[in-house]
């Protein structure tokens, strides 16, 4: 069958009753009749994050409602994932990074710390900050969280982000013991409840190098429930780096479970 027939189309930001200074797309989650577009807006200084609800038999905009995890602080949405359990269209998730209230600061500066929300349109239910430290007040503190899946028979959701710069994720553990970076940038995937956001669990992995998740849907759960994820590496994950490849540091893919 024929595709990408452009039926119909619409223009975010063009309902937007004060300018915006900018405006991206992050992810589109498909519901059946409706669908999420998240993203993220710049208006007034601040950047928020933006979910627009758009019903396709209506072709255009429904509703739109603007995101902020802080009082005049900056929040990126950057994926999100459906609540398959709830039932209901109007209920998703966002995952992405905020420097709100709750984020402190390090040497002076705003940490930018990674999230998951759980959204019923644009109220949100609860939300679960992930705390980024360092052992080097010198550095800049953030992470991120770029993707999310469900697995509705068990009632948890798994998000999975980068966290920067020899950082370390404050919950994440190995064994008993807090993780440690591996140096540069590291990866991190943790276990929620789908009910109120309460941590089951949080593991950092990484290399020599700079280990990231993709940008985009960088966590699935498989038929059995285990959480899968890819992304790009320029260290020794899961091979041993030789010769000029060591020495030239081309990114790797990997995926992991």
């Amino acid at each position: 069958a024929e595709t990408f027939t452009q039926e119909w189309s619409y223009t975010l930001g063009k309902d937007l009753e004060e300018k915006a200074d900018g405006l991206m797309v992050n992810g589109l989650l498909d519901t059946g009749l409706h669908m999420w577009v998240l993203g993220n807006i710049h208006r007034k200084g601040v950047v928020q994050g933006v979910s627009t609800w758009i019903k396709k038999q209506k072709r255009g905009l429904d509703e739109q409602f603007f995101i902020s995890m802080g009082d005049d602080s900056d929040t990126w949405i950057m994926g999100g994932c459906n609540d398959l359990a709830a039932g209901d269209a109007g209920h998703y998730f966002v995952v992405g990074a905020t420097q709100g209230k709750d984020g402190g600061k390090n040497n002076g500066k705003s940490a930018v710390h990674a999230f998951v929300a759980r959204m019923y349109k644009g109220e949100v239910r609860w939300v679960t900050q992930f705390d980024v430290v360092t052992n080097n007040p010198k550095d800049q503190l953030a992470a991120s969280a770029y993707g999310c899946d469900i697995v509705p028979s068990d009632s948890f959701i798994y998000v999975a982000g980068t966290v920067e710069n020899g950082a370390r994720m404050a919950d994440a553990r190995q064994g008993s013991s807090p993780a440690e970076s591996a140096g540069g940038d590291d990866i991190f995937v943790a276990q929620l409840s789908v009910h109120n956001g309460q941590l089951y669990w949080m593991k950092q992995v990484g290399s020599n190098g700079d280990d990231r998740v993709s940008r985009s849907g960088p966590v699935k759960a498989d038929s059995e429930g285990n959480a899968v994820v890819y992304g790009d590496t320029t260290g020794d994950l899961f091979r041993k780096r030789e010769g000029a490849d060591q020495a030239a540091r081309h990114s790797d893919l990997f995926v992991m479970m």
